[in-house]
């Protein structure tokens, strides 16, 4: 989760973050 947290940091990763965020709730 921390991995995450440092990703949402940048504009790009807020993309990724939030792709990675659906997959875990689907």
């Amino acid at each position: 989760m921390s991995e995450i947290k440092k990703i949402k940091k940048t504009r790009t990763g807020t993309v990724v973050s939030n792709r990675m965020e659906k997959s875990i709730v689907v």
